[in-house]
């Protein structure tokens, strides 16, 4: 198979040969890795030349000789597939192509080229740097899958452990087939790969490996063991977290805030469930990852694929008030600070600012454009003056007022982390920090915006869910949760999956929920927990774990609850990806 999934969302497929003629500025990006391969030779079929390679995160250069400074030729490596004829037992090559031990074979175009290393060392470096910027087809040859930890309308998220060094991943899996199908689902996911390729910070969550297989595209990532924020917010009984870990919660999200930034890079879906934890005790900003990049685009983009899109609630009022047509100039890092603003009330308050009690997602789109919160002494007195003005900065609807997350880390009280780490490196901060309480504005009525109200939610939005493995105690019921029992209340949970007969009956791979009909929906809104009853004879969703077979399900996994919790866009439907990388011991 040299045709690869996502080569169709190449946007220049004009040249249909592999290597293409070198081009200036093909080389500007800064190398992964660089050195000496054989490849077969243009004058005898027989014989392997040795020539010089440049690696960058777009394309594989091609020189004669380290001395000959010329580049030649290029191959573009994003939607290449990198196969290890040596190690990938569903790739059977003639003896007669592998002309020499440690070959590599990239796929591209209905095309392939093999490279072969000169030793095993250089051949371990070539594949770890081309394993960052290709797709790999090795996955179950080398991992193998335990259960499954997280489950929505189209992934899946399994527990992996890779077999030669024991470490285990949290894998997303993902059927091609309802990607096909999905709009934008293909180019959704690519986007959420694009992006988080680029992304190389403690608090942001690390891909490692994409891998296609015949039926499934997996995505290789960090397993964090502590949960979401909003389940350390419900086990606190809602009464909010103490200060200390507000603000090293805080401080964790805002340096990832702040890498995105540099990047030009914007969540746009910050929220509770989007914040994972390392642990829940002596909680330090290191424990913070923000995860689940489906809907983050680049700052002022011009070719977003999600426009006015995010979570009822937690959405920045200048992309609520905006026009699909101004969204070039509207989305921003500063965006993303509202959110955690948002996030920072959650975790003081036990609740979401916007919401009230039976209110409709419209009603919570208002209160969240109009962003007027009560901050008032009695509400506040918990805790220091100090938060509570980052706070009240944070949460200033106008943009151009709101700081930066790079200046909010160098005020009080937020400031006493950056003072005791040195390294962390904060650009554009500014020499004096004012009163942040002076920045809070308040906008125009929601009446006199009326071109917000002509484009309204889609009720048929995808899900989220999250399944936890019951052990000693009773799964976490997130009816519980206080954000989700009435922001949610209005949706209709729905994917394209196929029904339980069609699963059992079908060969090919499933990675999306139960169907969930309006039917059921009013149902879940007294209880949005639905239990999968799993045992090794019984678990005939398995199949969609593995392309070739079905791993055994561990004993202790008893009990499934899935959580679904849905992402509201606007005006367009998104593909809804499980962002949510968390295991519960």
């Amino acid at each position: 198979m040299n045709v690869n999934f996502f080569e169709s969302l190449d946007v220049d497929p004009s040249n249909t040969n592999i290597w293409i003629k070198f081009k200036p500025g093909m080389d500007c990006k800064p190398n992964l890795h660089e050195g000496c391969l054989k490849k077969l030779s243009r004058d005898c079929d027989d014989e392997l030349s040795v020539r010089y390679f440049q690696l960058n995160a777009d394309y594989l250069l091609y020189r004669k000789s380290e001395d000959v400074k010329t580049i030649t030729s290029a191959l573009s490596v994003p939607f290449a597939r990198l196969v290890l004829p040596e190690q990938d037992g569903t790739e059977l090559m003639s003896s007669n192509i592998i002309k020499d031990k440690f070959a590599i074979k990239l796929c591209l175009k209905n095309r392939f080229s093999l490279l072969f290393a000169q030793n095993e060392q250089e051949y371990k470096s070539w594949i770890e740097a081309l394993t960052k910027v290709t797709i790999r087809t090795d996955f179950h040859t080398r991992f193998t899958v335990n259960r499954i930890i997280g489950s929505g309308a189209f992934a899946n998220v399994y527990e992996a452990v890779e077999r030669a060094s024991s470490t285990k991943y949290a894998v997303k899996g993902f059927s091609k087939n309802i990607l096909s199908e999905e709009d934008k689902g293909k180019k959704g996911l690519w986007n959420e790969i694009s992006i988080v390729r680029r992304l190389d910070h403690h608090n942001l969550l690390r891909l490692h490996e994409v891998h296609e297989t015949k039926n499934s595209i997996y995505l290789l990532m960090d397993i964090i063991e502590g949960g979401d924020l909003s389940k350390l917010v419900v086990d606190n009984n809602k009464s909010g977290l103490k200060e200390s870990d507000c603000i090293s919660i805080l401080v964790g999200v805002l340096r990832g805030l702040d890498s995105l930034s540099k990047k030009k890079i914007v969540h746009r879906d910050l929220k509770p469930s989007n914040i994972m934890l390392r642990k829940t005790r002596d909680i330090t900003p290191d424990d913070v990852v923000i995860v689940d990049f489906g809907l983050a685009s680049h700052a002022h983009s011009t070719n977003l694929i999600y426009k006015r899109c995010g979570t009822p609630g937690f959405i920045a009022p200048e992309i609520i008030k905006s026009r699909e047509s101004e969204m070039i100039n509207v989305i921003s890092p500063k965006s993303d600070v509202f959110g955690a603003g948002v996030i920072l009330y959650y975790m003081m308050f036990g609740k979401n600012p916007f919401e009230l009690a039976d209110a409709t997602a419209d009603q919570i789109i208002k209160r969240n454009m109009e962003a007027k919160i009560d901050l008032s002494e009695n509400q506040t007195k918990k805790y220091s003056t100090d938060l509570v003005e980052v706070l009240k900065s944070m949460l200033v609807p106008n943009p151009e007022n709101r700081p930066t997350a790079a200046s909010l880390m160098q005020a009080k009280p937020l400031n006493q982390w950056f003072r005791k780490e040195k390294n962390v490196e904060i650009d554009d901060i500014p020499s004096e920090i004012c009163s942040l309480s002076t920045m809070v504005q308040t906008i125009p009525s929601f009446d006199k915006h009326p071109g917000f109200g002509v484009t309204r939610l889609n009720t048929s939005t995808n899900s989220r869910g999250f399944l936890s493995t019951e052990t000693d105690s009773p799964p976490l019921l997130p009816v519980k949760r206080p954000i989700q029992k009435n922001l949610y209340k209005q949706s209709l949970l729905r994917s394209k999956a196929c029904s339980k007969d069609q699963r059992d009956e079908s060969p090919e791979i499933y990675h999306g929920s139960p169907m969930l009909n309006s039917t059921k929906t009013q149902s879940m809104e007294k209880d949005s927990t639905a239990s999968l009853e799993t045992n090794s004879n019984s678990f005939k969703g398995a199949e969609f774990l593995s392309d070739c077979e079905t791993p055994e399900i561990p004993t202790h996994a008893k009990k499934i609850s899935i959580f679904c919790n849905p992402s509201f866009p606007f005006s367009r439907q998104r593909m809804n990806t499980v962002g949510a990388l968390h295991k519960d011991s």
